[in-house]
Parts: structure tokens; C-alpha cells; sequence
């Protein structure tokens, strides 16, 4: 997954895609925090919680700080198999 670059201002819906995963995903983790650190930042740049649709997962995310990178991380559990998935990617924010 490639995400483009946001301006700091817009709020957009990013996506991870666990349709490879055969059984229904409901409750998914995700984390936010600025490349190198772990602060993370889920509590501010994330707006309401994730939505689950056919096992890909959206999420609202805003703000953020220009000339940054931020590393996102969704992870999801199948208590049905006892399988753990993650995906991940980098936001860069510029303005």
C-alpha cells in the first residue's frame, strides 16, 4: 500500500485491505505515530473509530504536522483461528 501525501489541514479515510483473511474480521487496532518515535498519536490525528467493511478496514484521519512522516499500523486478531494480521504504512504530511 502507497499512501499520497496529506496537507495537515484535509482529513481523509485510509484503508487496509484484509480480504485475503477468510473469515470475518470485527475489531481492529490501529496506531498512529510520528516515524522514529512512540508517541502514539491515535488520540488527535484519528477522527471516530474504524469501520469494517467485506475485512478491509477504514479509518478517518487529520492533521498532523507538515514535513512528517507518520507510521500507521492496523492490526487485526480472528479469535476463530487464533490468527494475528498487520498491515502497515507511512502518511507524509505536507503543506
Amino acid at each position: 500500500m502507497s499512501l499520497s501525501v496529506k496537507d495537515p489541514a484535509e482529513k481523509i479515510v485510509i484503508s487496509f485491505d484484509f480480504s485475503s483473511v477468510s473469515t470475518p474480521i470485527s475489531t481492529p487496532v490501529l496506531t498512529i505515530k510520528e516515524k522514529g518515535t512512540e508517541l502514539d498519536l491515535a488520540g488527535t490525528m484519528f477522527s471516530g473509530s474504524p469501520q469494517v467493511t467485506s475485512n478491509v478496514v477504514k479509518q478517518l484521519v487529520q492533521g498532523g504536522e507538515s514535513g512528517k512522516q507518520y507510521e500507521i499500523r492496523c492490526q487485526i486478531d480472528v479469535a476463530a483461528t487464533g490468527e494475528r494480521f498487520v498491515a502497515k504504512d507511512f502518511l507524509p504530511v505536507k503543506s
